[in-house]
């Protein structure tokens, strides 16, 4: 309520395209897809779980708009780059698009694949950011640049730092450890799913 209270929500929203998810009365396919389940909300504690992720997600991806879309309206930022903005903060957030024929099977997708949109946005994002470093708005090709270099350098920084202290991070592609933290019997994934698309890709090439 308070975010749609906003003075500049109407028209940031009309702008940028961008996504904000529902609290009440959302369709299996309009709600967040780790709670795509009417069931589940009535276990209690779920819905305030719920709630309480999604409003999260929802103030991440408003402040992000509101922000980017101030300062790009000042450089006078076309209406094409706007929307840029808006399906970069989509994708960025883990709201990809699907096909339009496959958008009334999200449900099972959803239930099968986890997670579809966020698999989908995975893919889309480094498109995404490409097509923002070669744009004409100055403040797009800064906050893409910066996106890059904190996701790629800052994780490649960690990495290369835990392996400096002994802790063995594995550099074999093809290994499902790839790229990962290695804690005991724990494995972390730093790299948001990539590693996996990496990894399936170094197997086709090797054939191993």
């Amino acid at each position: 309520d308070a975010m749609r209270a906003h003075p500049q929500y109407s028209e940031v929203m009309g702008a940028t395209g961008a996504y904000i998810a529902p609290l009440r009365g959302a369709t299996l396919t309009g709600a967040e897809e780790l709670f795509a389940s009417r069931l589940a909300r009535r276990i209690p504690g779920i819905r305030r779980s719920e709630r309480a992720f999604v409003t999260y997600l929802n103030q991440a991806r408003w402040s992000s708009l509101e922000a980017g879309y101030n300062a790009m309206k000042a450089q006078g930022a076309s209406p094409e780059h706007l929307k840029l903005l808006g399906q970069f903060v989509d994708y960025a957030s883990g709201r990809g698009k699907i096909p339009t024929s496959l958008e009334k099977f999200s449900p099972v997708l959803n239930a099968t694949l986890f997670s579809p949109r966020l698999q989908a946005a995975t893919l889309q994002l480094p498109r995404q950011i490409g097509r923002m470093l070669i744009s004409g708005n100055p403040y797009m090709r800064k906050e893409a640049a910066k996106a890059l270099v904190t996701f790629v350098g800052g994780g490649a920084s960690i990495l290369g730092l835990l392996n400096a202290t002994g802790h063995k991070v594995e550099t074999d592609p093809r290994s499902s450890d790839f790229a990962k933290i290695k804690i005991g019997a724990t494995r972390l994934d730093i790299w948001r799913g990539y590693v996996q698309y990496a990894r399936f890709a170094a197997q086709l090439l090797t054939g191993e």
